[in-house]
């Protein structure tokens, strides 16, 4: 699923920004023409003192052009700034609201909700687990404290085999497949726990 709004939201504001680039360098190119007719119009006119040569129909020409040029560019300095105006369709604001009130809760009925579902079984399987495993490991103690105590009947440290009988150490609160909450704060950030990819036994 994704937040399509933003991508009209945001083709509208480049479409309007790429006219106003369009406008803007229009003007500059304006500008210049204006610029470039004066420069003429002052070098042709140097010319003329240096040389003494008759170019007053260079003149006229020159001074047609440069009054055409300064309107066309007084005309597109005006749209450049009337252009500074011109806003996209889409309000900003609609596409908050196409958020609050649209996108995010279809997401959370379509996205968030079965992962939640999934999780909340995935964590009812784990806690069965956890206590079949915790009880395995007490039934299998209490058999070995039998054991011990028919093999020996004395009570306490005389036990000869109380220390020699191992226990049944193989499931504990630190083990690998015991989901810790430092494993909790790495989901929580995007890492992997370091147990996540780990099989078989402790």
């Amino acid at each position: 699923m994704k937040f399509t709004k933003i991508e009209d939201f945001q083709r509208e504001q480049d479409a309007v920004s790429s006219k106003r680039g369009a406008i803007q360098r229009e003007r500059d190119s304006a500008l210049e023409k204006v610029q470039a007719l004066k420069a003429e119009y002052a070098a042709t006119m140097a010319r003329s003192f240096e040389t003494g040569a008759d170019v007053t129909s260079k003149l006229d020409s020159l001074s047609d052009q440069l009054a055409a040029a300064e309107k066309d560019f007084r005309r597109k300095d005006l749209a450049v700034t009337m252009s500074a105006g011109v806003k996209a369709k889409m309000p900003a604001d609609e596409v908050m609201l196409a958020w609050n009130t649209e996108y995010l809760p279809k997401y959370r009925t379509e996205v968030f909700n079965p992962l939640v579902d999934a999780l909340e079984k995935a964590r009812d399987e784990y806690y069965k687990a956890y206590a079949a495993c915790s009880a395995s490991v007490q039934a299998v103690e209490n058999e070995r404290q039998s054991v011990v105590y028919t093999l020996d009947p004395n009570y306490g440290l005389n036990n000869r085999y109380i220390y020699k009988l191992q226990k049944p150490d193989y499931f504990s609160k630190t083990a690998r497949y015991v989901i810790k909450p430092e494993d909790i704060q790495k989901l929580a950030v995007g890492d992997k726990p370091d147990n996540a990819d780990l099989k078989g036994g402790a």
